[in-house]
């Protein structure tokens, strides 16, 4: 027989017994499941002392990896700076590059101008050199 039948044969054997009323209220104090299902104090307290040592594993594993991957994002932060601080340093070396061929550029600008003007000025001697004679 099915743990059901067990509890409704048992109710009517109480209300033969004792009555209908009293008969149900003791059907009632009685566990819904059988003794061997029910967990003991003993038994909650032990799974309690498991959890929190499960968590207690699980949070020192997550400051650990939290600890690692600060100490990486310090490396990569770190490698940063050196590489910013290389491109900072390569483009001031750029830079002063550019500004020595700018002058050197310029002075070569203002020399060629310098000749064409001679030479327009030479130009515009002569003929008035050629114009008077």
């Amino acid at each position: 027989m099915g743990h059901d039948q067990d509890r409704r044969d048992l109710h009517a054997a109480l209300e033969h017994s004792i009555g209908p009323r009293p008969a149900t209220i003791l059907m009632n104090l009685l566990p819904p499941v059988g003794y061997a299902d029910l967990a003991r104090r003993s038994d909650v307290d032990g799974l309690g002392m498991a959890l929190r040592g499960e968590m207690a594993d699980l949070g020192a594993a997550l400051r650990g990896e939290m600890a690692d991957l600060g100490a990486a994002l310090r490396g990569e932060m770190a490698d940063l700076r050196v590489e910013t601080a290389d491109l900072r340093t390569e483009m001031r070396s750029g830079f002063g590059d550019i500004r020595i061929e700018m002058q050197r550029q310029f002075v070569r600008f203002v020399y060629t101008n310098l000749a064409l003007m001679i030479a327009v000025a030479g130009l515009v001697l002569a003929a008035v050199t050629i114009g008077r004679s």
